[in-house]
């Protein structure tokens, strides 16, 4: 006795119910890509802010340090601080840091190039310059209204014992603080 086999043709393509299970996979995958997206996009944004806020403390200390340590503060506007500075690579002990012939200065300006805005600090030395920029693209303009440096107390005329410093940021986002200030005074006992 032959048995038999019935084949029943099996339809082609896909059931209803593997197609409906395939869409809904590729619609998690598709929600969480966006998730995802913006969750990087919100973590990039947090570290640019969080970097600039750590570069506007380092500038705002250089700032301080410079002005704290400074023989005189020459000279003031909105967007530029010009300091007589000793040259402190000759030691403090070394009564030769006093001498006038190895002053030096320290010129901090603004510069809004195009695109460009930012900070440049140019040390100039008997023999020798420096010349190096900070919060490259973060900085506001300054005005006469909000200025960069300013006399302190304002109306302060020369010769200037302390400045005050306003770093206000212009971010293509959103950030909690945009406005540092700081006033610092030079100190006295380097008078002679």
């Amino acid at each position: 006795m032959a048995f038999k086999h019935r084949y029943r043709a099996r339809p082609s393509g896909f059931s209803l119910i593997e197609t409906m299970v395939a869409v809904m996979i590729l619609g998690v995958c598709v929600v969480l890509t966006g998730a995802g997206t913006n969750l990087m996009a919100d973590m990039l944004r947090e570290q640019r802010i969080t970097e600039t806020q750590r570069e506007v403390q380092m500038t705002l200390d250089q700032f301080n340090e410079d002005i704290r340590g400074c023989q005189s503060i020459v000279a003031i506007s909105t967007d530029s601080l010009v300091l007589r500075v000793f040259d402190n690579r000759v030691g403090y002990q070394n009564p030769q840091i006093f001498n006038p012939v190895t002053f030096g200065t320290v010129t901090y300006r603004y510069t809004g190039q195009g695109d460009a805005h930012f900070v440049s600090r140019k040390v100039e030395f008997p023999g020798r310059t420096l010349v190096r920029s900070v919060l490259r693209n973060a900085l506001a303009t300054p005005t006469a209204a909000e200025p960069l440096f300013a006399p302190y107390p304002a109306g302060a005329s020369a010769p200037y014992s302390a400045v005050s410093a306003s770093i206000r940021l212009q971010m293509p986002f959103k950030i909690p603080k945009s406005t540092y200030s700081i006033v610092m005074t030079r100190r006295r006992f380097f008078d002679q």
